[in-house]
Protein backbone atom coordinates (compact mmCIF):
# COMPACT_ATOMS: atom_id res chain seq x y z
CA UNK A 1 0.00 0.00 0.00
CA UNK A 2 3.09 2.44 0.91
CA UNK A 3 4.39 1.53 -2.48
CA UNK A 4 1.38 2.18 -4.56
CA UNK A 5 0.71 5.80 -2.63
CA UNK A 6 4.27 6.64 -3.10
CA UNK A 7 4.50 5.50 -7.28
CA UNK A 8 1.09 7.84 -7.25
CA UNK A 9 2.46 10.94 -5.84
CA UNK A 10 5.42 10.49 -8.39
CA UNK A 11 2.47 9.59 -11.27
CA UNK A 12 1.17 13.03 -10.61
CA UNK A 13 4.37 14.87 -10.37
CA UNK A 14 3.34 15.58 -14.29
CA UNK A 15 -0.16 16.34 -14.34
CA UNK A 16 -1.91 17.37 -17.92
CA UNK A 17 -2.29 20.69 -19.08
CA UNK A 18 -4.31 22.99 -16.85
CA UNK A 19 -7.90 24.34 -18.79
CA UNK A 20 -7.74 27.97 -18.37
CA UNK A 21 -11.53 27.69 -17.47
CA UNK A 22 -10.72 24.54 -14.80
CA UNK A 23 -10.82 27.27 -11.85
CA UNK A 24 -12.65 30.11 -11.39
CA UNK A 25 -10.97 33.35 -9.58
CA UNK A 26 -10.60 33.70 -5.96
CA UNK A 27 -9.35 36.32 -3.89
CA UNK A 28 -5.96 34.53 -3.27
CA UNK A 29 -5.85 33.46 -7.07
CA UNK A 30 -6.17 37.33 -8.09
CA UNK A 31 -3.12 38.02 -5.81
CA UNK A 32 -1.56 35.20 -7.77
CA UNK A 33 -2.47 35.97 -11.06
CA UNK A 34 -1.05 39.58 -10.28
CA UNK A 35 2.43 37.83 -11.26
CA UNK A 36 1.13 37.44 -15.06
CA UNK A 37 -0.42 40.80 -15.59
CA UNK A 38 1.51 43.67 -13.61
CA UNK A 39 4.79 44.75 -12.69
CA UNK A 40 6.14 43.60 -9.28
CA UNK A 41 7.87 45.32 -7.27
CA UNK A 42 12.15 45.01 -7.76
CA UNK A 43 12.51 45.00 -4.04
CA UNK A 44 9.45 42.77 -3.30
CA UNK A 45 11.19 40.37 -5.56
CA UNK A 46 14.55 40.56 -3.91
CA UNK A 47 12.98 40.39 -0.62
CA UNK A 48 10.75 37.25 -1.78
CA UNK A 49 14.58 35.71 -3.01
CA UNK A 50 16.11 35.92 0.04
CA UNK A 51 13.46 34.52 2.04
CA UNK A 52 13.24 31.05 -0.48
CA UNK A 53 16.97 30.60 0.08
CA UNK A 54 16.66 31.12 3.79
CA UNK A 55 13.62 28.42 3.86
CA UNK A 56 15.64 26.13 1.51
CA UNK A 57 18.53 26.69 4.41
CA UNK A 58 16.44 25.65 6.84
CA UNK A 59 14.70 22.50 4.63
CA UNK A 60 18.44 21.27 4.52
CA UNK A 61 18.64 21.63 8.31
CA UNK A 62 16.23 19.34 8.96
CA UNK A 63 16.77 17.23 6.00
CA UNK A 64 20.06 16.64 7.20
CA UNK A 65 18.90 15.97 10.86
CA UNK A 66 16.60 13.11 9.86
CA UNK A 67 19.30 11.89 8.25
CA UNK A 68 21.80 11.42 10.82
CA UNK A 69 24.24 13.96 9.73
CA UNK A 70 25.24 16.11 11.96
CA UNK A 71 28.04 17.61 9.31
CA UNK A 72 25.20 18.85 7.33
CA UNK A 73 23.40 20.17 10.06
CA UNK A 74 26.65 22.65 11.51
CA UNK A 75 26.56 23.50 7.32
CA UNK A 76 23.19 24.51 7.43
CA UNK A 77 23.34 26.53 10.90
CA UNK A 78 26.25 28.37 9.72
CA UNK A 79 24.37 29.14 6.60
CA UNK A 80 21.46 30.43 8.53
CA UNK A 81 23.77 32.68 10.71
CA UNK A 82 25.25 34.40 7.23
CA UNK A 83 21.75 34.98 6.16
CA UNK A 84 20.65 36.64 9.14
CA UNK A 85 21.88 40.48 8.41
CA UNK A 86 20.40 40.09 4.21
CA UNK A 87 17.09 38.94 5.72
CA UNK A 88 16.76 41.89 8.30
CA UNK A 89 15.58 44.36 5.76
CA UNK A 90 13.13 42.06 4.23
CA UNK A 91 11.63 41.41 7.43
CA UNK A 92 9.47 43.47 10.50
CA UNK A 93 11.14 43.56 13.69
CA UNK A 94 8.86 40.97 15.44
CA UNK A 95 9.52 38.06 12.72
CA UNK A 96 12.97 38.94 12.16
CA UNK A 97 13.79 38.30 16.41
CA UNK A 98 11.68 35.58 16.13
CA UNK A 99 13.79 34.01 13.20
CA UNK A 100 17.03 34.96 14.78
CA UNK A 101 15.93 33.61 18.34
CA UNK A 102 15.22 29.69 16.35
CA UNK A 103 18.95 29.94 14.59
CA UNK A 104 20.14 30.33 18.64
CA UNK A 105 17.86 27.61 19.21
CA UNK A 106 19.99 25.77 16.32
CA UNK A 107 22.96 26.92 17.72
CA UNK A 108 21.91 25.16 21.29
CA UNK A 109 20.92 22.60 20.39
CA UNK A 110 23.54 21.33 18.28
CA UNK A 111 26.23 22.22 21.04
CA UNK A 112 24.07 19.70 22.92
CA UNK A 113 24.11 17.15 20.29
CA UNK A 114 20.32 17.25 19.53
CA UNK A 115 19.74 17.10 16.12
CA UNK A 116 16.09 17.02 16.96
CA UNK A 117 15.59 19.94 19.01
CA UNK A 118 17.64 21.72 15.84
CA UNK A 119 15.47 20.24 13.40
CA UNK A 120 12.37 21.50 15.20
CA UNK A 121 14.13 25.14 15.52
CA UNK A 122 14.54 25.11 11.81
CA UNK A 123 10.82 24.25 10.94
CA UNK A 124 9.90 27.39 13.08
CA UNK A 125 12.05 29.41 11.27
CA UNK A 126 10.92 28.04 7.78
CA UNK A 127 7.32 29.20 8.99
CA UNK A 128 8.38 32.67 9.59
CA UNK A 129 10.05 33.34 6.76
CA UNK A 130 7.62 31.63 4.50
CA UNK A 131 4.48 33.44 6.24
CA UNK A 132 7.08 37.08 5.44
CA UNK A 133 6.59 36.60 1.31
CA UNK A 134 4.52 39.55 0.17
CA UNK A 135 1.36 38.32 -1.24
CA UNK A 136 2.18 39.99 -4.64
CA UNK A 137 5.11 38.11 -5.38
CA UNK A 138 3.79 34.62 -3.75
CA UNK A 139 3.97 31.67 -6.41
CA UNK A 140 1.17 29.70 -4.56
CA UNK A 141 -1.10 30.17 -1.68
CA UNK A 142 0.44 30.63 1.42
CA UNK A 143 -1.60 27.35 2.76
CA UNK A 144 1.25 24.94 0.49
CA UNK A 145 3.96 26.48 2.31
CA UNK A 146 2.15 25.91 5.68
CA UNK A 147 1.38 22.35 4.63
CA UNK A 148 4.65 21.83 3.76
CA UNK A 149 6.02 23.59 7.32
CA UNK A 150 3.28 21.12 8.91
CA UNK A 151 4.70 17.86 6.87
CA UNK A 152 8.62 18.65 7.73
CA UNK A 153 7.42 19.47 11.51
CA UNK A 154 5.62 15.99 11.41
CA UNK A 155 8.02 14.19 10.52
CA UNK A 156 11.00 15.49 12.82
CA UNK A 157 8.31 14.92 15.94
CA UNK A 158 7.63 11.22 14.99
CA UNK A 159 11.25 10.47 14.61
CA UNK A 160 12.09 11.76 18.26
CA UNK A 161 12.88 8.78 20.75
CA UNK A 162 10.64 10.23 23.15
CA UNK A 163 7.29 11.35 20.84
CA UNK A 164 5.53 14.46 22.46
CA UNK A 165 1.78 12.80 21.08
CA UNK A 166 0.09 16.37 22.00
CA UNK A 167 2.32 18.34 19.62
CA UNK A 168 1.86 16.36 17.08
CA UNK A 169 -1.64 15.56 17.01
CA UNK A 170 -1.98 19.95 17.43
CA UNK A 171 0.57 19.90 14.07
CA UNK A 172 -1.92 17.45 11.99
CA UNK A 173 -4.79 19.63 12.91
CA UNK A 174 -2.81 22.92 11.47
CA UNK A 175 -1.99 20.51 8.92
CA UNK A 176 -5.79 19.44 7.93
CA UNK A 177 -6.06 23.67 8.39
CA UNK A 178 -3.84 23.85 5.50
CA UNK A 179 -5.20 20.99 3.44
CA UNK A 180 -9.22 22.78 3.43
CA UNK A 181 -7.24 25.99 2.29
CA UNK A 182 -6.02 24.78 -0.94
CA UNK A 183 -8.58 21.84 -1.51
CA UNK A 184 -11.02 24.80 -3.15
CA UNK A 185 -8.64 25.42 -5.76
CA UNK A 186 -7.67 21.33 -6.98
CA UNK A 187 -10.32 20.91 -9.49
CA UNK A 188 -8.19 17.99 -10.54
CA UNK A 189 -10.50 15.16 -8.97
CA UNK A 190 -7.27 12.40 -8.67
CA UNK A 191 -4.81 14.85 -7.24
CA UNK A 192 -7.74 16.26 -4.90
CA UNK A 193 -8.83 12.90 -3.89
CA UNK A 194 -4.91 11.54 -3.04
CA UNK A 195 -4.19 14.36 -1.43
CA UNK A 196 -7.44 14.06 0.75
CA UNK A 197 -6.27 10.39 1.62
CA UNK A 198 -2.94 11.44 2.75
CA UNK A 199 -4.31 13.75 4.82
CA UNK A 200 -6.93 11.88 6.56
CA UNK A 201 -4.42 8.75 6.71
CA UNK A 202 -1.89 11.76 8.59
CA UNK A 203 -5.14 12.40 10.70
CA UNK A 204 -5.92 8.70 11.77
CA UNK A 205 -1.85 7.90 12.55
CA UNK A 206 -2.09 10.75 14.79
CA UNK A 207 -5.02 9.89 16.69
CA UNK A 208 -3.91 6.20 17.59
CA UNK A 209 -0.36 7.29 18.43
CA UNK A 210 1.26 5.36 15.16
CA UNK A 211 4.46 7.05 14.95
CA UNK A 212 5.54 5.24 11.90
CA UNK A 213 2.27 5.94 10.22
CA UNK A 214 2.56 10.26 11.05
CA UNK A 215 6.14 9.65 9.65
CA UNK A 216 4.82 7.88 6.30
CA UNK A 217 2.24 10.34 5.52
CA UNK A 218 4.31 13.21 6.69
CA UNK A 219 7.06 12.56 3.69
CA UNK A 220 4.23 11.62 1.44
CA UNK A 221 3.18 15.54 2.13
CA UNK A 222 6.62 16.38 1.78
CA UNK A 223 6.92 14.50 -1.50
CA UNK A 224 3.20 16.23 -2.20
CA UNK A 225 3.95 19.47 -2.27
CA UNK A 226 6.37 19.63 -5.66
CA UNK A 227 2.51 18.46 -7.78
CA UNK A 228 1.39 21.54 -5.53
CA UNK A 229 3.95 23.89 -6.92
CA UNK A 230 3.29 22.94 -10.26
CA UNK A 231 -0.27 22.81 -10.10
CA UNK A 232 -0.16 26.40 -8.73
CA UNK A 233 2.72 27.60 -11.34
CA UNK A 234 0.45 26.04 -14.72
CA UNK A 235 -2.87 27.55 -12.92
CA UNK A 236 -1.12 31.17 -12.22
CA UNK A 237 -0.19 31.05 -15.86
CA UNK A 238 -3.60 30.05 -17.07
CA UNK A 239 -5.53 32.78 -15.04
CA UNK A 240 -3.03 34.96 -16.50
CA UNK A 241 -3.33 34.66 -20.21
CA UNK A 242 -7.49 34.53 -19.48
CA UNK A 243 -6.92 38.24 -18.60
CA UNK A 244 -5.16 39.16 -21.38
Amino acid sequence: MKRLLAAAILALAIPAPLPVHAQAPSDDASILMQRGRARVDREAMRSAAVIAEAAATYRSIIDMALRGRPAGVRIGIAEAHALLPRLQPSLDDRTYGMIEARVTDMDNAFAREDLHGAALAASEAFRGVVTAIDPTVRRMPLDVALLHYTAMKLAVLSSASEIDWPAIQATAKESERSWIGIRRYIRDANLRVLLAEINSGLREAANRNDAAGVRFAANLQTQSIAVLQDFFERLTQAMARARR
